[in-house]
């Protein structure tokens, strides 16, 4: 996300500052580290504060959408085309934001789960890996969207709108494979 205020990238789930796509890349807040001392409590704020977060970047999206339209109604400028484009790149960031959000009441379920065996461990690890990506890719496009230039790229957008709309179809797959597993076992 970027500061409407000092233009300063930030993650919104967790609010640190990030420089560019590099720290993003390298940004992980997805996962909860209990350390040395297991609290249950303090999971469940953490994955908690990670789905309120979600559930905000959720309404953000939604309220860039809104603006966005309503200012496109109020000049006629004939690209009905990109109009159309742009509302479904807003309408992807409102579907993966809400996609997130849910995400995190899996992994709060998953971790809850007492992960003993070494294949729950892989499925658990590897879920949060697919979705600190999904973040990535989120906050990619949240930031594109953000661009206060003349030009919008809307090959680039499309782009990162598909690649999120596959990323969280490849999601509820592995999510699906993951259930059907633990019900096997």
């Amino acid at each position: 996300m970027t500061c409407r205020e000092c233009n300063s990238h930030f993650c919104w789930l967790c609010l640190s500052l990030i420089s560019g796509y590099e720290d993003l890349e390298r940004h992980a807040c997805n996962k909860f580290d209990p350390r040395d001392m297991f609290n249950a409590k303090e999971r469940d704020e953490f994955f908690l504060s990670r789905y309120e977060a979600s559930a905000e970047g959720e309404v953000y999206a939604k309220k860039g959408l809104d603006s966005f339209l309503k200012h496109t109604a109020d000049i006629d400028c004939g690209a009905d085309d990109d109009i159309r484009a742009m509302a479904k790149v807003f309408e992807c960031l409102i579907t993966s934001r809400s996609f997130l959000k849910n995400s995190f009441i899996i992994a709060w379920s998953w971790q809850k789960d007492d992960v003993t065996d070494e294949s729950s461990s892989v499925r658990k690890e590897i879920f949060e890996a697919h979705q600190a990506t999904l973040i990535a890719f989120t906050e990619n496009l949240q930031e594109l969207v953000e661009k206060k230039e003349d030009y919008i790229d809307l090959d680039t957008l499309n782009f990162y709108s598909c690649a999120l709309e596959l990323y969280i179809e490849r999601m509820v797959d592995f999510i699906s494979r993951c259930r059907t597993m633990r019900s096997q076992e």
